[in-house]
């Protein structure tokens, strides 16, 4: 059972739902071809993603989050261990992310183990997210520019920058 050959998956206008996917986790291969996912105007969600799903969207290539009023974090990865220093790649293929009008998103994700990767994204849209305090709390996000090399400051660059403004990324 699955949706093997499935490549777009779009969930709009379900005020009642509250998540994709409850209960086990399910086997790597239930959406292995899916490319594009968009969850929009699903109001009662606090999570989109949960950890039992993350496994069956390695070939994700597009995310988008849309006009969900309750959505607190995009991926809810509790369930986790937390005593894994490092997860690996969330979504290997993940070129581009869009959050968009999330009037109570506080983060992408919360994960308390040390390194989270998006090694393949570009581009990051972040729109009408009044509440969005983070981007990932509680880790140490490896984000690349167009030329593949980590974007690192220095200690008193990161002083400064920390006492003008809230940090998007946060590091541990």
């Amino acid at each position: 059972i699955g949706f093997r050959d499935m490549e777009f998956l779009q969930f709009s206008h379900f005020p009642r739902l509250k998540e994709i996917w409850h209960g086990q986790a399910l086997p790597v291969s239930f959406f292995n071809n899916l490319r594009h996912l968009v969850v929009d105007d699903c109001t009662n969600m606090s999570s989109a993603i949960p950890a039992n799903l993350l496994r069956c969207l390695n070939n994700l290539m597009y995310l988008e989050v849309r006009n969900c009023e309750s959505l607190e974090e995009v991926l809810h990865l509790k369930e986790l261990n937390a005593d894994k220093e490092h997860i690996g790649p969330l979504f290997p293929k993940l070129f581009e992310l869009r959050l968009t009008d999330l009037p109570k998103l506080k983060r992408f994700c919360n994960f308390t183990g040390n390194i989270i990767e998006l090694p393949e994204l570009e581009n990051l849209t972040i729109e009408n997210c009044p509440d969005m305090e983070t981007f990932i709390s509680n880790s140490v996000v490896h984000v690349t520019t167009d030329n593949k090399e980590p974007q690192k400051l220095t200690s008193e660059e990161n002083f400064l920058l920390a006492h003008q403004v809230q940090p998007l990324f946060d590091e541990k």
